[in-house]
């Protein structure tokens, strides 16, 4: 049941990095070394859902592919399809399913792919993935939202709204929500301060990292 679901989520770092022509991931910050830790680390702890942010296509394939049992939900910021970063999730296609889903950019006009709001001073685009899943099981559903937004403070705020809009807008009455996601800000900023304050998230239920549990 969504009682004893497990979440995980990580920000894996896009794969064009390597190709960077300043400072490139090289070593064990590329991909093709981390990879291989990234999967063990999912087939060990065998999430049921888990969120990533800054995902290329071939990087969604490579977790496809490599750990067992899992699909995918998501697409490309740049193109709606398989260019630039996503916010995939991913679900254990034989415990759970997908009801609806979809991908909304972070801008007055969320439907418009490659959308920005203006206050995003380095004009990427940035998406929130989400989906209605069920519990094969159990036939229990829930909401899971996986977001990533910019940096830039002022912009934060007004994506943090849009979220609380899209839970608003998408989440069946009843039905449990699932957040994960790269915030890029701190506990104590206005945007964090109003993802809180929106009752998605109940801040005494916030997850910890493995080590300070």
């Amino acid at each position: 049941d969504t009682e004893g679901l497990m979440v995980m989520s990580s920000n894996v770092r896009f794969y064009s990095a390597r190709n960077k022509a300043s400072d490139p991931d090289k070593g064990d910050r590329d991909w093709e070394i981390r990879k291989v830790g990234y999967f063990k680390m999912i087939n060990t702890m065998q999430p049921d859902v888990f969120g990533v942010q800054e995902a290329e296509y071939i990087q969604l394939e490579h977790i496809k592919d490599n750990c067992s049992g899992y699909s995918y939900v998501g697409v490309g910021r740049n193109d709606g399809e398989t260019k630039g970063e996503s916010t995939a999730i991913f679900y254990k296609s034989n415990v759970i399913e997908v009801e609806n889903w979809g991908t909304k950019w972070h801008s007055e006009t969320p439907d418009q792919v490659g959308s920005f709001f203006v206050e995003n001073e380095d004009r990427q685009p940035r998406t929130s993935t989400w989906a209605i899943f069920k519990v094969k099981a159990t036939g229990e559903r829930f909401f899971h939202i996986n977001v990533h937004t910019s940096l830039y403070e002022a912009s934060q705020a007004k994506e943090i709204q849009l979220v609380t809009e899209i839970v608003a807008e998408k989440c069946p009455e009843g039905v449990p929500v699932v957040l994960t996601g790269d915030f890029n800000t701190a506990e104590d900023t206005p945007g964090y301060i109003k993802l809180i304050e929106s009752g998605i998230v109940d801040d005494a239920m916030l997850a910890l990292p493995v080590s300070k549990r």
